[in-house]
């Protein structure tokens, strides 16, 4: 099928090319918000109007069911609806002109990498995490807030109510984890840094398992999209259950990951006392009532843990009994600590969530 055909068939239909100053208009927002966004990153300036003034862009009539805009990577062009104004971008259009700027292709000219989206032989990895890393850097471009979002029925806090909210959810713990800079990096240079962080982070090879775990997220969305379009209602109630189930055990996988990884590490009552910070803190980024209940059990048994391993630490380095022990300030703050997980659990508990 040719391209003239297959963008007749997507709802795209093709009216004028942008000339050069449009184009230049464009670019200069996109370089405007990122800069302001991440005023600490070396966004490469030159870079993206050098990219950008390779682009093709049209002014197009596109189907309603694709929205605003389309990155038709086929033909590498960027197809925006007649009825937007470039002076004006929006999350739809800045999210397909992303895409086009992570753009990757070998010597032959065929496309090999979005991102850290990777075009492979035998098929596509890393389109779900990409997605919603490209929804998190638009969601600071244009200072969009986090808000309260029900999807099928999850009730969650997102920075993209349209594009992959539950995905975003993720994103946004991850880069809690590993830092904007590692996203930027593999969003905007399309290296690994990114992949290394999660691996640095969470663990060795950790970045396949948690992006199949994305892509699994994205693939049972697109089963419930289309027994909805064939009124299938048993498949679809069944299919929201797991998605819903899935989705509290990709956030569990995440946050278990990264800190039975550093439980294992611990030296010092100072990296205890880390530990015990960032569980409260990350505890504020977690996302539905279940897993929120969940969470709190997870951080009530690993201060346990860390209850023994305080003890051990303080042992070897005062050799003072267990009575002392007991006695002392270290543990008074991590018994503490643990009882505010636990009476956090059950006044949730309480409250039914």
């Amino acid at each position: 099928m040719n391209i003239t055909k297959e963008l007749e068939k997507s709802g795209i239909e093709p009216v004028r090319q942008l000339d050069f100053n449009e184009i230049y208009k464009i670019s200069r927002k996109i370089i405007e918000l990122l800069k302001n966004s991440f005023p600490n990153y070396d966004i490469k300036e030159e870079e993206i109007l050098k990219k950008m003034f390779q682009s093709k862009i049209y002014y197009a009539n596109i189907s309603q069911n694709i929205g605003k805009a389309s990155y038709f990577y086929k033909n590498s062009v960027i197809y925006i609806d007649t009825q937007v104004d470039i002076n004006n971008l929006d999350e739809y259009v800045i999210h397909e002109i992303m895409h086009y700027l992570q753009e990757e292709k070998d010597e032959k000219g065929k496309l090999i990498k979005i991102g850290i989206c990777k075009f492979k032989e035998f098929g596509i990895s890393g389109f779900a995490i990409n997605e919603a890393a490209i929804q998190y850097i638009i969601s600071k471009m244009l200072n969009i807030k986090k808000n309260d979002v029900s999807f099928f029925g999850i009730e969650v806090k997102t920075i993209s109510k349209h594009y992959y909210p539950l995905l975003s959810v993720l994103i946004d713990q991850i880069v809690y984890i590993v830092g904007e800079e590692a996203l930027l990096d593999g969003i905007l240079k399309s290296n690994n840094n990114f992949e290394n962080a999660i691996n640095k982070y969470y663990g060795y090879e950790e970045y396949n398992h948690i992006q199949k775990k994305f892509d699994n997220l994205l693939d049972i969305r697109q089963k419930i999209k289309k027994s909805i379009e064939e009124k299938n209602n048993t498949g679809k109630e069944q299919l929201i259950i797991k998605l819903k189930k899935n989705f509290l055990e990709t956030q569990k996988y995440l946050y278990t990951k990264y800190f039975n990884y550093y439980l294992e590490i611990i030296e010092n009552i100072k990296d205890i006392d880390e530990i015990k910070k960032e569980l409260n803190e990350y505890s504020k980024i977690i996302q539905t009532q279940e897993g929120l209940k969940e969470f709190y059990e997870y951080a009530s048994n690993l201060i346990e843990i860390m209850d023994r391993k305080s003890i051990n630490i303080y042992r070897k380095n005062t050799k003072n009994n267990l009575a002392v022990i007991s006695n002392s300030r270290i543990l008074k703050i991590i018994k503490y600590i643990k009882n505010f997980f636990i009476k956090n659990k059950y006044k949730n508990e309480e409250n039914k969530f």
